[in-house]
């Protein structure tokens, strides 16, 4: 018989050094009472309340500086904010360029603002100060006092599941998708500016069946002259023509309908495929009904996916990275007959 190993010896806690801290009965006390509130951070963390709601509150950094002082108050409190999300995914980056512009901060909240699935909280340290913010990204009024963040900016995102089987797989995921909303913002300022920003779910669900009891034509049930699609023809293995590129895309642009009706029929269709064949690499174009379903890139694919109002469409890029006009025209000619068709069949 194998005997069992033994045991590892359970660490004791550390007392080099306190000694030297912690002198007399007094300061005993006031390191307890100290800790004690670090202690309630930590509790109160653990049961749920969102970190901006306890760093986000002046008594509470009040209460720390009095009991651990003024002197490198930052540090220490970096040393809370660490224990108190242990149980948080993080993930720390910065900023190459500014982010200036209410568009962009209300970019940022559509893109992140809407999760369920999960309890997300930005830690965001501007360069040279040893200042802070914290911010609560599900709260709209949170992005309205944003007005500057400059260029090296770091920000620090945690997040945890509160909805849902956890996941320490998705949760890096939604990391990785926090950081490229705030790459995004830095990068495509232009489209930013002069489309509608879209709003993402991260949490997936069960799509609705596509088709079923819409009328083709507009809300006073006239109709656009052209014989109904089956939805069916979105469900495609591929995309797109030619093999499915390896590796994430390049670039991803969103466009959020803003028709009264059906996203297109051929007019839109031919538009984009038109415009979409001047670029050197691979597109796949997708809708996100819960997840991205991908849509052929032929028009009656594209016409019969029957994009509504206020859904999303995604165009993944793959090859060399589109200029800010050829995907500022793309997303102006996927909205382009919204008024022409109206008035047409009123």
């Amino acid at each position: 018989m194998t005997a069992k190993p033994a045991p590892a010896p359970t660490p004791g806690f550390a007392t080099q050094n306190w000694d030297q801290l912690i002198r007399s009965k007094t300061q005993f006390a006031q390191a307890k009472k100290a800790f004690d509130k670090v202690d309630k951070i930590i509790g109160a963390i653990d049961r749920g309340a969102h970190p901006s709601e306890i760093f986000g509150e002046p008594s509470v950094i009040a209460s720390l500086k009095q009991s651990f002082g003024e002197q490198d108050f930052h540090q220490t409190l970096q040393w809370i904010r660490g224990l108190a999300t242990e149980k948080f995914q993080k993930l720390s980056f910065t900023l190459r360029q500014d982010i200036d512009s209410p568009r962009k901060f209300e970019f940022l909240y559509r893109m992140l603002g809407g999760w369920k699935q999960f309890q997300v909280f930005f830690w965001i340290s501007p360069p040279n100060v040893a200042d802070w913010t914290q911010l609560n990204p599900s709260k709209a009024d949170a992005w309205k006092t944003l007005q500057l963040l400059p260029a090296g900016t770091l920000i620090t995102a945690y997040l945890r599941t509160v909805q849902g089987k956890e996941s320490a797989a998705n949760e890096l995921l939604a990391l990785e998708r926090c950081e490229a909303a705030f790459e995004t913002v830095q990068d495509r300022s232009l489209v930013i500016e002069n489309q509608p920003a879209p709003v993402v779910q991260l949490k997936t669900g069960v799509a609705k069946p596509l088709g079923n009891g819409h009328a083709n034509g507009h809300a006073n049930g006239k109709s656009n002259g052209a014989a109904k699609k089956p939805a069916a023809s979105l469900w495609k293995a591929t995309p797109a023509a030619g093999p499915t590129p390896s590796g994430p895309p390049v670039y991803s642009l969103k466009v959020t309908i803003n028709k009264m009706d059906t996203f297109v029929h051929a007019g839109n269709a031919h538009l984009i495929l038109q415009h979409i064949r001047d670029y050197p690499g691979s597109i796949r174009m997708f809708v996100l009904r819960g997840e991205k379903h991908p849509i052929m890139l032929d028009a009656d694919s594209i016409w019969g996916a029957e994009v509504r109002n206020g859904e999303t469409v995604v165009y993944d890029f793959f090859g060399p990275q589109p200029g800010d006009e050829f995907a500022k025209e793309l997303a102006k000619k996927t909205n382009k007959y919204t008024q022409m068709d109206k008035v047409a069949h009123e």
